[in-house]
């Protein structure tokens, strides 16, 4: 396992004195703190024996994308394999079922893939492009820009989201409880939020409950806003309410919608979505999280780029700037994915075998798509104001696997990926039709969304 710290409360432990420091912007001392605590993971990761085997070997020298994309590979093979054998009784599997098995077609991968999941998929096509059947790759991430371990090119429309948010605030009228009776134009609703913003910085809020005292900073609330863009239709309504109570000074309200510390919706005020769901007839949970996972995300993102621990503070400092221009809101936040990977030990870090650095792309024939069966086919699906993966990038990455067979979805939306939670039926006309029917849309379709988060008020 990746995991670092011997016991969990450890790791609890670490986490709070990392969330106590603020954010990377804050100040030198804070940026000092999480520099010290990033030192202090990389050197408790590259110390410890948990996931280390008898001969030396650490198990993180595995964890990697290029390793997942060999197990979906086997996944397939082996789902194919059961598919054929299940047809026989139990015991009684015959020699001639076990030839079939030897000699069928190489089973294909049909894969729908969100934000990294589109790296996994881009991947596991450039890897094994004739092993390809249907592919999305919705919400798409530069993978040059990843494997560098750059985390640059992610935020280019980040301001368009929020321009989106407060003019629809606007044209929601009253259901917005941002927009009042003096309200005249969504910039006024913009310059309300920005100034309380900006008084946040200097002046973090106090709030009492039950007998305890808890603390929203204006980096808390960076947070909060960053996740809400990410599901503009579940989201926004409820951070427009509790703005609106914040800048009322009513923190009551706020935190009656959110969770203390952590400052993300509470389960109970999120509203059920009204979605059309062609895949699915019914909810599934989420699997759990494991508390390891701290170490996991960061063994993956760093492993899969290149080393930067010879970065200096001030190298850091100058990429933050960098993250800054693209948005002053969410730059900060951003900054802090990386900051480990500054630390992070050799001996965790892949070897070159276990990395796969590209070419990222296919060739039609590659994929097979000539042979008009319906596979060798991707498509890859865009957001007009996605907070975090911009249009350009899906752009960028459809260019790299040439020939026919390829698709470019446009969503004009905020929200980060089509998924499941943006309503818009003419995107899930095109999904469905992609994986039932094995149709391509015509190059650059754009979908519209049919209502808007304040629209169900």
């Amino acid at each position: 396992m990746a995991s670092c710290f011997e016991e969990d409360g450890a790791r609890s432990r670490f986490e709070i004195v990392d969330v106590s420091a603020g954010s990377v912007e804050d100040s030198a001392s804070s940026l000092n703190t999480k520099w010290a605590l990033a030192e202090g993971l990389g050197k408790l990761c590259s110390s410890t024996d948990a996931g280390v085997w008898p001969d030396g070997t650490d198990i993180r020298q595995y964890v990697s994308t290029l390793q997942v994309a060999y197990d979906m590979l086997h996944l397939t093979e082996v789902i194919e394999e059961e598919r054929i054998l299940s047809r026989y009784e139990v015991g009684v599997v015959t020699e001639a079922a076990q030839q079939i098995v030897k000699t069928k077609p190489q089973p294909l991968l049909n894969y729908w893939g969100f934000s990294y999941g589109t790296y996994l998929g881009n991947t596991f096509a450039s890897m094994f492009p004739d092993r390809i059947g249907r592919m999305i790759l919705d919400g798409v991430v530069d993978a040059s820009d990843y494997t560098a371990s750059g985390w640059r090119t992610n935020l280019q429309d980040n301001h368009k989201v929020w321009r989106l948010f407060h003019q629809w605030c606007f044209e929601a009228g009253p259901r917005c409880l941002l927009n009042d009776n003096s309200t005249k134009e969504w910039t006024q609703i913009e310059s309300k939020v920005d100034k309380f913003l900006n008084h946040l910085k200097s002046n973090p809020l106090s709030i009492v409950f039950r007998h305890r005292i808890y603390l929203l900073r204006y980096f808390d609330l960076e947070k909060l806003m960053h996740s809400a863009s990410y599901a503009p239709w579940q989201v926004w309504p409820l951070l427009a309410q509790g703005l609106a109570a914040l800048i009322q000074g009513d923190t009551s309200t706020f935190t009656s919608l959110f969770e203390f510390s952590t400052w993300i919706p509470r389960p109970s005020n999120l509203p059920p979505l009204q979605l059309l769901n062609p895949f699915n007839n019914h909810s599934a949970p989420y699997p759990p999280s494991y508390p390891s996972g701290l170490e996991a995300s960061i063994a993956i993102l760093c492993g899969d780029g290149e080393d930067i621990t010879s970065e200096s503070k001030s190298d850091y400092l100058s990429y933050l700037d960098e993250l800054l221009d693209q948005s002053q809101l969410i730059g900060p936040v951003w900054a802090e994915i990386t900051l480990h990977c500054r630390s992070w030990p050799k001996s965790a870090r892949p070897s070159s075998r276990n990395r796969f650095t590209g070419p990222f792309g296919t060739k039609a024939h590659e994929r097979g798509t000539g042979k008009d069966d319906g596979t060798g086919l991707m498509l890859f699906i865009g957001n007009t104001a996605d907070p975090v993966t911009p249009l350009q990038n899906a752009y960028k990455m459809a260019e790299g696997h040439e020939g026919k067979g390829v698709g470019l979805l446009v969503q004009e939306t905020p929200g980060h990926c089509s998924g499941v939670n943006i309503p818009s039926q003419c995107t899930w006309g095109v999904i469905s039709r992609f994986f039932n029917n094995a149709e391509l849309p015509e190059r650059d379709k754009r979908c519209e969304i049919d209502w808007k988060p304040w629209d169900m008020v």
